[in-house]
C-alpha cells in the first residue's frame, strides 16, 4: 500500500508557459504472509519459511513540471518525479515447527518474532506528454514515461532484529538477521496513448491504450513480483450537468506472462522452469458535485 499526500505551487511564467512543483509526503505499508526463502545470509541461504511480515514507514519525493501552450489546440508538458526512500519498520514472525521436525528437532520452540526494517525504494521517472485538439469535439493525447527502476529495485534487504527465539539466536550466534533479496530490475518506457470525443453539452466519451515493458528480468521473477501487464486497454464515458458530473471507466490489461529459467538467481528451486500469468480487469465508477 503506498499513499501519496503533496502540496505544490504553479507560476503562469506567461501566456503560453506555466511552471510547477510539489513536494509530497510518501506513506508506505508492506504486508506479506507467503513462503519466503532466505537468499543471502551465511547460515540460512536456501533456507525456507512461512513469513508473515509487517511494516510501514514514510518517505518524502517532489514532482517539477512545466506546460508550454503554443497554440490554443496544443499543450505540451515535461515533469520529473525524484527517487523515494521509505524506512519502514515494524514486525516479522512465523513458525519453524516444520523444518525443526523434519531435521528431527523434536521438543524445540520453533514460534519466532523479530523486529523488522525494509528500506523501500522507488524510483525517479520523466514523463513527456501532449494534447491536440483537432476538432471542437475530439481530442488527441499521447504521453511517454521513463522509469528509472535500475536505480531503485536493484535489491531489497530485510534486516530482523531482536529475535525471541533463544534456540534460533543460539543456532546463528546472533539475535538478528540480515537478508537480501537479489531483483536487478531494468530501466522502462511507458507509452499512452487516447482519444476524447465530446458528444454533446452532456456526454463525453474516451478510449487509450498503453505499452510498457516489463522491467523484471527472467533471472529474479518470483510469484510475488509475477507478470507485470504490459497491454492495457481503456475505454471511459462521462455524464455532465451541473452541478453532477458521473464517470464511467473500463480497464482491461491484457494477459501476460513471465517465464522462470533454469538460470534464476533466486534460491528457491521449486520455481524453476515455470511460468507465471496475469490478467486483470478494473472498473470505477466517479460521481463529481460542484459547490
Amino acid at each position: 500500500t503506498s499513499i501519496r499526500t503533496a502540496v505544490g505551487l504553479g507560476v503562469q511564467v506567461s501566456d503560453t508557459l506555466s511552471v510547477g512543483a510539489s513536494i509530497g509526503a510518501v506513506y508506505n505499508k508492506n504486508e506479506l504472509v507467503s513462503p519466503y526463502t532466505f537468499q543471502s545470509h551465511p547460515a540460512l541461504a536456501g533456507f525456507k519459511t512461512l513469513l508473515d511480515l509487517k511494516t510501514e514507514g514514510l518517505g518524502v519525493n517532489a514532482d517539477l513540471g512545466v506546460v508550454w501552450q503554443p497554440v490554443d489546440e496544443l499543450i505540451l508538458g515535461l515533469s520529473y518525479r525524484t527517487p523515494t526512500q521509505v524506512r519502514s519498520k515494524g514486525r516479522a514472525k512465523g513458525d519453524l515447527n516444520e523444518q525443526f521436525t523434519s531435521l528431527g528437532l523434536h521438543g524445540v520452540p520453533s514460534d519466532f518474532r523479530y523486529d523488522a526494517e525494509v528500506v523501500n525504494h522507488f524510483p525517479d521517472q520523466l514523463t513527456f506528454g501532449g494534447s491536440l485538439r483537432i476538432t471542437d469535439q475530439t481530442t488527441l493525447s499521447s504521453e511517454v514515461e521513463w522509469v528509472r527502476w535500475s536505480n531503485a529495485f536493484e535489491k531489497l534487504v530485510v534486516d530482523l532484529t531482536k529475535g525471541s527465539n533463544g534456540a534460533i539466536n543460539g543456532l546463528l550466534g546472533s539475535d538478528g538477521i540480515v537478508d537480501t533479496i537479489p531483483l536487478d530490475w531494468e530501466d522502462s518506457f511507458v507509452w499512452r496513448f487516447g482519444v476524447e470525443h465530446r458528444l454533446n453539452s452532456q456526454w463525453t466519451l474516451r478510449a487509450g491504450y498503453q505499452y510498457g515493458e516489463s522491467p523484471v528480468p527472467e533471472t529474479t521473477v518470483l510469484p510475488m513480483t509475477a507478470a507485470i501487464s504490459e497491454h492495457t486497454l481503456t475505454l471511459g464515458v462521462t455524464w455532465d450537468r451541473a452541478p453532477y458530473s458521473v464517470s464511467l471507466a473500463y480497464q482491461h490489461d491484457l494477459p501476460a506472462s513471465a517465464s522462470i529459467g533454469s538460470d534464476s538467481r533466486i534460491l528457491s528451486g521449486e520455481y524453476k522452469n515455470s511460468r507465471i500469468g496475469l490478467e486483470a480487469q478494473w472498473i470505477a465508477l466517479s460521481v463529481t458535485y460542484d459547490f
